[in-house]
């Protein structure tokens, strides 16, 4: 979900109170009512690349009913709750040369337009967890998401996507009590379809999270309660992890260290030594990956893109 919504905040205020805002999240001037004429202007976005290097960038438009989204944030809901209320209009793909490190960048938001195109329905699910779904439009390879709302159980949203094209539909399933930040943080289970496809969203469960016995780490996979999905692969990553605020929020920021693969769902998993003067905070996270019967799926970093479904749980070391 951070890839679509920033984890670093900026902030505006409104009534005295300060409201936080997905740095990515630009806002045009515009006068809007709320008890009394409001003047908005956040112009500026803010997005962090890893490295200097050419990068394929989306912009997208989207509408909201002012008062509604400020009265539910006032109320503290976080911005992903309140994207039910967004009706997404359109995006431009863009190419940014990052030769610097600041580089300013204007996009344009209408090259191409959306229109109400995908019905999502939720599977009955137990309510302590939130599912969320998002298309996701492909251009030549690139998949770029133009719609993301959040569902309860049984319930039925529409998408947005381009009239032309393919494109697919990811829906993730998590705690909605759980932490922003810890293991925890990056327990959930997805599924991913074709847009094209009417294969109902059913979701592998959980994993308990895996356990560090030894030199070895001893794993839980899910039950392979899901029909015509086959246990495909592990992957195990190993991170070093710094955790830090972004407003009043807490996040981690994880460095991959060390990763390994293997053919269906393994039970335990050989350890790396340390080394002894390694100082930090380490995170173990396991993903689960079923496949359809019949696909093939390819060991490595192109692993997901063989795969329908993952289930994914964490520790600390």
């Amino acid at each position: 979900m951070t890839d679509l919504i920033s984890p670093d905040i900026d902030t505006i205020t409104i009534f005295g109170q300060t409201v936080e805002i997905p740095s990515n999240v630009s806002i045009p001037q515009q006068t809007e009512r709320y008890y009394f004429n409001i003047t908005l202007d956040k112009p500026v976005y803010r997005s962090y690349l890893s490295e200097p290097r050419t990068w394929k960038m989306v912009a997208t438009h989207a509408r909201f009913p002012f008062e509604k989204v400020i009265d539910d944030l006032r109320a503290g809901k976080e911005f992903y709750e309140v994207l039910n209320h967004f009706e997404f209009k359109s995006a431009t793909l863009d190419d940014i040369a990052l030769v610097q490190p600041s580089t300013k960048k204007d996009m344009a938001i209408g090259a191409i337009k959306f229109q109400p195109k995908i019905d999502v329905t939720a599977p009955k699910f137990d309510p302590k967890y939130g599912m969320l779904a998002v298309s996701l439009a492909d251009s030549g390879g690139l998949l770029y998401p133009t719609d993301v709302k959040s569902l309860a159980p049984r319930e039925t949203r529409r998408l947005v996507a381009p009239a032309t094209g393919s494109g697919y539909v990811v829906g993730a399933l998590r705690d909605i009590k759980a932490p922003t930040s810890g293991p925890g943080a990056d327990e959930l289970t997805a599924i991913m379809i074709q847009t094209n496809q009417t294969t109902p969203f059913e979701f592998l469960e959980i994993p308990a999270a895996p356990k560090v016995v030894g030199h070895s780490l001893v794993l839980d996979p899910p039950a392979a309660s899901v029909a015509a999905v086959t246990p495909a692969a592990t992957y195990a990553t190993l991170s070093q992890v710094d955790t830090r605020l972004a407003g009043s929020t807490k996040l981690d920021v994880k460095i991959p260290i060390w990763d390994v693969y293997a053919s269906g769902w393994a039970t335990s998993l050989d350890l790396p030594e340390m080394p002894a003067q390694a100082k930090g905070s380490y995170r173990w996270e396991v993903l689960f990956g079923g496949a359809s019967s019949g696909t093939t799926v390819q060991l490595g970093p192109n692993l997901v893109e063989g795969l329908s479904h993952v289930s994914k749980s964490a520790t600390d070391l």
